[in-house]
């Protein structure tokens, strides 16, 4: 009552009208419950880095438009370009010598991320695994605009990227066919889970041993784009590479050796 002669609470005036609160509390019970949800929603860490991580995660997650390559190009424009990520501090851009407390592989981890989910939701994506190896490589080659300096400001007025640079998604978007996931079902509009568990997770062999013939075949990388190519001797290559791969994962590289010799001569 002393709230409503104060001009607050609610009005009863309205005849023939019932009102219904739908077990929604008073605004401070809404307030102090929205307080308490902040800390979940962005825990309490120093380095703002991973704030950028968790909401590009979370968006991949939760938005179907952001696991298509265009959405995919958006987020990483939108959470990471324009909301000012370091990346030549964080990467070391064009330094000998950078500072190590300035690095920070935080983007890489976003990606690395993206992998997992991709691996375990793969009819979800439009794109494929190719796709997030072109983004790290173009990260560190400094080939497109699109990375480079640590904002912006840097990019677009200082150093005029968009007019002297080409941007990767331009690249990207020309080559689309190379990205696409033969898997992707667009109708699935689900909300993605990740799991976690260290039994799940994988490493990213296809990014960080790709360069060991002892880990990864010959071409396996692509095995995902040859499949949506008509090319047939592409497909063949594909298929060879697969059955390789395949073969030395089951019996080692001595055996490995024998049996493509007698494969050659079939």
């Amino acid at each position: 009552q002393v709230n409503k002669a104060k001009g607050g609470g609610y009005e009863e005036s309205y005849e023939e009208c019932a009102l219904l609160f739908l077990n929604i509390h008073n605004i401070h019970v809404v307030r102090e419950s929205l307080r308490k949800l902040k800390d979940c929603l962005f825990p309490r860490v120093d380095e703002k880095n991973y704030f950028k991580l968790l909401t590009s995660l979370a968006m991949v997650q939760l938005d179907p438009y952001y696991r298509t390559i265009k959405g995919f190009a958006v987020l990483i424009e939108k959470e990471w370009c324009s909301f000012g990520h370091k990346f030549a501090h964080r990467i070391g851009h064009g330094e000998d010598k950078a500072s190590d407390g300035e690095r920070s592989p935080v983007f890489v981890q976003f990606i690395d991320c993206v992998w997992q989910l991709l691996q375990q939701h793969e009819c979800h994506f439009e794109f494929n695994s190719f796709l997030l190896v072109t983004i790290l490589d173009e990260l560190y080659a400094c080939r497109f605009g699109t990375f480079l300096f640590n904002s912006e400001k840097q990019r677009l007025v200082e150093n005029k990227c968009a007019k002297n640079t080409v941007s990767l998604w331009t690249y990207i978007l020309e080559n689309k066919t190379s990205f696409l996931n033969p898997l992707y079902n667009k109708d699935q509009r689900t909300v993605l889970i990740m799991n976690s568990s260290m039994r799940v997770l994988q490493i990213w062999k296809e990014y960080y041993a790709r360069h060991n013939p002892l880990v990864i075949a010959p071409g396996s990388l692509r095995i995902g784009t040859d499949l949506t190519r008509s090319s047939s001797v592409g497909l063949h290559v594909s298929i060879q590479a697969a059955k390789r791969y395949a073969l030395e994962r089951a019996c080692g590289k001595r055996a490995l050796l024998e049996e493509l010799v007698n494969m050659s001569q079939v």
